[in-house]
């Protein structure tokens, strides 16, 4: 019977981040986030059988966990940021980098010393051609953990997307307002760096 029910609770809770994961593509709201991450919070629980073990005030911390994500200074704050980080991977996963990104970020105003969230979202940012915000999130995973470093290829490519996010933004300055997306001078260049990060992150 047990069992049986452990099934039954794990297949509503992959039901549940499926249309979460369909509500969030439609409408990327913090509430709608925060329980896609509880969601799989407790879908991985239930595959490991490990809800039976949690105590009832640990699990009514979780069950009002979503209602908290948007402010810090509550209990929930440690089991909020996991939920976050993991709607977050599940949103990059799933290839909505952008939504992902807003999780991660969400999950850094609960707790700032992740270094594995400024990792993350450094990459998230990389993803999407947005290598300064990158750098910021790269240079705060390094103020967190004076170890981090990133693999030789991903530093490599990583400064290039910096030099060339600087030139777009001196051609942007200095182009010719009448210039369409398809005549600026480094379309190329940008179509080959974007299919770099896709290939090698």
């Amino acid at each position: 019977v047990q069992e049986e029910r452990q099934r039954n609770i794990a297949h509503e809770l992959v039901q549940a981040l499926d249309l979460f994961t369909r509500a969030l593509v439609l409408n990327p709201v913090k509430n709608e986030i925060a329980q896609l991450g509880m969601t799989i919070y407790f879908l991985q629980a239930a595959q490991d059988a490990a809800l039976k073990k949690l105590t009832r005030e640990q699990l009514q911390v979780l069950k009002n966990a979503r209602h908290f994500c948007s402010r810090s200074g509550t209990d929930a704050d440690s089991a909020c940021a996991d939920m976050l980080e993991l709607a977050g991977q599940h949103m990059f996963e799933k290839g909505f980098i952008a939504i992902g990104n807003d999780a991660l970020q969400m999950a850094l105003v609960l707790d700032k010393a992740r270094t594995q969230l400024w990792s993350s979202l450094g990459y998230g940012f990389m993803t999407i051609g947005k290598f300064k915000l990158a750098k910021v999130a790269f240079d705060k995973a390094k103020e967190s953990d004076e170890t981090f470093t990133l693999s030789s290829t991903v530093e490599d490519l990583f400064r290039r997307g910096v030099d060339f996010e600087t030139k777009l933004d001196e051609d942007r300055a200095t182009a010719s307002a009448s210039w369409t997306e398809n005549r600026r001078p480094n379309k190329d260049e940008r179509a080959e760096l974007a299919k770099e990060v896709t290939a090698k992150l």
